[in-house]
Protein backbone atom coordinates (compact mmCIF):
# COMPACT_ATOMS: atom_id res chain seq x y z
CA UNK A 1 0.00 0.00 0.00
CA UNK A 2 3.10 2.37 0.87
CA UNK A 3 4.35 1.85 -2.22
CA UNK A 4 1.13 3.02 -4.36
CA UNK A 5 1.04 5.93 -1.73
CA UNK A 6 4.54 6.56 -2.89
CA UNK A 7 4.67 5.98 -6.46
CA UNK A 8 1.37 8.68 -6.59
CA UNK A 9 3.02 11.06 -4.87
CA UNK A 10 5.61 11.06 -7.03
CA UNK A 11 3.41 10.91 -9.89
CA UNK A 12 2.10 14.40 -8.14
CA UNK A 13 5.50 15.91 -7.85
CA UNK A 14 6.58 15.03 -11.71
CA UNK A 15 3.37 16.55 -12.73
CA UNK A 16 4.09 19.85 -10.70
CA UNK A 17 7.85 20.22 -11.97
CA UNK A 18 6.33 20.02 -15.81
CA UNK A 19 3.45 22.47 -15.41
CA UNK A 20 6.03 24.87 -13.20
CA UNK A 21 8.09 24.15 -16.68
CA UNK A 22 5.22 24.52 -18.63
CA UNK A 23 4.46 28.44 -16.71
CA UNK A 24 8.12 28.97 -16.82
CA UNK A 25 8.31 28.47 -21.10
CA UNK A 26 5.11 30.03 -21.49
CA UNK A 27 6.08 33.34 -19.59
CA UNK A 28 9.28 33.43 -21.70
CA UNK A 29 7.30 33.09 -25.02
CA UNK A 30 5.26 35.99 -24.01
CA UNK A 31 8.42 37.88 -23.10
CA UNK A 32 10.22 37.40 -26.72
CA UNK A 33 6.86 38.25 -28.55
CA UNK A 34 7.05 41.33 -26.74
CA UNK A 35 10.69 41.72 -27.53
CA UNK A 36 9.92 40.88 -31.62
CA UNK A 37 6.98 43.42 -31.00
CA UNK A 38 9.56 46.31 -29.98
CA UNK A 39 11.86 45.45 -32.34
CA UNK A 40 9.02 45.29 -35.08
CA UNK A 41 8.20 49.03 -33.58
CA UNK A 42 11.98 49.87 -34.02
CA UNK A 43 12.16 48.69 -37.09
CA UNK A 44 9.07 50.35 -38.68
CA UNK A 45 10.38 53.87 -36.77
CA UNK A 46 14.01 53.67 -38.08
CA UNK A 47 12.65 53.16 -41.66
CA UNK A 48 10.27 56.33 -41.45
CA UNK A 49 13.59 57.71 -40.38
CA UNK A 50 15.70 56.54 -43.32
CA UNK A 51 12.43 57.70 -45.38
CA UNK A 52 12.55 61.10 -44.02
CA UNK A 53 16.76 61.41 -44.65
CA UNK A 54 16.27 60.55 -48.23
CA UNK A 55 13.86 62.80 -48.90
CA UNK A 56 16.09 65.58 -46.95
CA UNK A 57 18.86 64.61 -49.23
CA UNK A 58 16.49 64.33 -52.24
CA UNK A 59 15.36 68.39 -51.45
CA UNK A 60 18.95 69.33 -50.88
CA UNK A 61 20.50 67.59 -53.52
CA UNK A 62 17.54 69.78 -56.20
CA UNK A 63 18.45 72.51 -54.21
CA UNK A 64 22.01 72.34 -54.90
CA UNK A 65 21.24 71.66 -58.19
CA UNK A 66 19.24 74.91 -58.77
CA UNK A 67 21.40 76.92 -57.23
CA UNK A 68 24.65 75.21 -59.41
CA UNK A 69 22.39 76.53 -62.56
CA UNK A 70 22.31 80.05 -61.33
CA UNK A 71 25.87 80.45 -60.39
CA UNK A 72 26.82 79.26 -64.32
CA UNK A 73 28.03 81.86 -66.49
CA UNK A 74 24.92 83.02 -68.91
CA UNK A 75 26.44 83.36 -72.53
Amino acid sequence: LWRAVADRQLEEAETAVREASLRRLETEVRLLNTELQDMQQEGTQLRLRAQTAEAMVSALMQENQALVEQLRPKH
